[in-house]
């Protein structure tokens, strides 16, 4: 906006100051009486002689002091590839935007379908568009065995007319009216030619950059042209889980949870826009001072998973509230999920309820076996349910911890369970939270989950001071 006020003043007031020079010569002429034809003529030579001077300052404002910024049009063009339904008509509204930008009457876009063999002409001239499809173009054109890479950009004015190869070009682009030539390249891929027509003033290099950001453009989503359609319409997908994911992350309670005894941490890390890992933990109003704790994800990545976790955990939570087991809780979910037919299959899931006193239930559906690291003896172990959607129970002592993890976390765990054992028997008066930081440093997870959300959920009784 302000590179615009600041170019409309300077020309209108280079106007003003040709009208304000015309006055003042004309005034004293008047008032001594001069007229005739003679006068007229004197003016008519003197604006001849002044307006090309003015014309040519006007063509430094502009260059200098452009009333659009190149930035800006790019975002709003490619902001508005999401608006358009045929990759046709994205090439239209982009070479509009080049003449519009570049400020000529007369241009053209030279388009190659690879997959067609076939030519696409994007004519416009003096403000008139004009697209011929199937143009009879030969592809030994001069033009066409002048340009060698995505580099090679023409300017007709840079040309040696000692050169007898140059001139030819110049004369090919005489025909068409043009003054630059910039190539479309996708990698080594030839697509065509986008050609600018003369004006007075010379193209700036900011303005023959941007033409090459076009082009690029250009190039890149015509490879992906046949999928046009299905990118718009996994966009709007992509817009909805993002949605979600958001709504979903409102409901996620912190990462740090102190109730009583019971010391819970948690790293989450979402890699996507369709969240697949989820967690929650409240406290359960059946029993005073008593968590529920839940990690829980659907086996394959369908669409809409993020839509459908922040009900999954309302569920949850209502039913702990109204008294039911950790194992009839998940019976109840999965039987209202197949009811209603959202998922075709069982949602991995792990929900457990730990008291004050260390009474540690769980009932595992699906999701990977947590480890259990016991302080005062024996090896780290996996908690494994012996039957599927079936309730265990075990009593948790002073530092007792219970990690609870992802796909990608829990194969690397259990290489590493004793060396994690290890550490946490030695730094058991670390707190809560240096702890989960040291166990994060001492895993990594599997490079083939990275694409995916991690999830690491840390449990232990608070070690006796």
């Amino acid at each position: 906006m302000k590179n615009r006020i600041t170019n409309i003043s300077l020309t209108y007031g280079l106007d003003l100051l040709l009208i304000l020079i015309i006055l003042g010569i004309a005034l004293p002429l008047t008032f001594y009486g001069l007229g005739g034809p003679y006068l007229l003529i004197f003016f008519i030579i003197l604006l001849m002689s002044i307006l090309p001077v003015f014309n040519y300052i006007h063509g430094i404002v502009d260059s200098i002091i452009s009333p659009v910024r190149y930035e800006d049009l790019f975002a709003r063009t490619v902001d508005s590839i999401l608006n358009i339904n045929a990759f046709n008509q994205f090439l239209k509204e982009t070479f509009d935007q080049i003449i519009a930008l570049t400020k000529v009457k007369n241009g053209l876009l030279i388009f190659y379908y690879p997959e067609t063999d076939q030519y696409s002409i994007f004519y416009q001239k003096n403000r008139r568009s004009r697209v011929i499809k199937n143009a009879n173009i030969e592809s030994g054109n001069t033009l066409f065995r002048a340009i060698d890479g995505p580099e090679d950009i023409i300017i007709k004015n840079n040309l040696d007319m000692s050169i007898s190869h140059h001139r030819e070009i110049a004369a090919e682009l005489a025909k068409i009216n043009g003054e630059i030539i910039v190539p479309i390249y996708f990698q080594e891929i030839f697509l065509g030619l986008v050609v600018i027509g003369a004006r007075k003033r010379k193209f700036t290099i900011k303005e023959i950059d941007l033409l090459k950001i076009f082009a690029s453009k250009i190039a890149v989503l015509s490879i992906n042209s046949f999928f046009f359609h299905e990118l718009l319409k996994k966009k709007e997908i992509e817009k909805e889980q993002e949605l979600a994911s958001k709504i979903h992350h409102r409901f996620f309670p912190g990462q740090d949870i102190d109730i009583g005894k019971i010391q819970v941490r948690i790293h989450h890390r979402t890699n996507s826009l369709q969240t697949r890992e989820f967690y929650d933990v409240f406290v359960n109003d059946k029993h005073d001072g008593a968590l529920r704790i839940s990690s829980y994800r659907i086996h394959s990545d369908i669409t809409g998973t993020s839509i459908y976790m922040p009900g999954i955990q309302a569920l949850l939570q209502c039913y702990a509230r109204l008294g039911y087991s950790t194992a009839r809780t998940i019976k109840k979910l999965n039987s209202m999920l197949k009811e209603r037919e959202l998922f075709d299959e069982d949602i991995a899931i792990f929900h457990s309820s730990l008291d004050q006193k260390g009474i540690f239930n769980y009932c595992n559906s699906g999701y990977p076996e947590p480890f259990l690291f016991r302080m005062s003896s024996g090896l780290p172990r996996r908690l494994i349910s012996p039957k599927k959607s079936a309730a265990e129970q075990l009593t948790l002592r002073p530092g007792d911890t219970i990690i609870i993890s992802c796909e990608g976390f829990s194969a690397v765990i259990d290489e590493q369970k004793e060396k994690i054992h290890e550490f946490l028997k030695k730094n058991n008066e670390l707190s809560a939270g240096k702890t989960r930081s040291a166990i994060m440093k001492l895993i990594t997870p599997m490079s083939s989950m990275q694409e995916k959300d991690m999830l690491l959920i840390m449990i232990r009784m608070e070690p006796k001071q």
